[in-house]
């Protein structure tokens, strides 16, 4: 699902184990709400761009475009695209 708040893109994802994850991007900065052990995020290519374990990510250092972030907790993960 995905929605557009005050102009803000937040992202909600829900596998079918029941691992949930709230992402919110506000320019440049993704925020990660819900537990998890690691995120990763992809460019829209497929190449490995950043691995984080912390729930504000700065993403100053990359261009606009669409990436793809991989929400691990466990055995479990959660993929989602977002827009910069």
């Amino acid at each position: 699902e995905e929605w557009l708040v005050d102009g803000v893109n937040v992202y909600k994802a829900k596998d079918i184990n029941e691992f949930e994850v709230d992402l919110f991007v506000n320019d440049f900065t993704l925020y990660v709400d819900g537990d998890f052990t690691s995120v990763e995020v992809y460019s829209a290519l497929g190449a490995l761009v950043g691995v984080y374990d912390t729930n504000e990510i700065s993403l100053a250092n990359l261009t606009k475009g669409v990436y793809v972030v991989r929400v691990i907790n466990g055995n479990k993960a959660v993929t989602k695209k977002i827009s910069l």
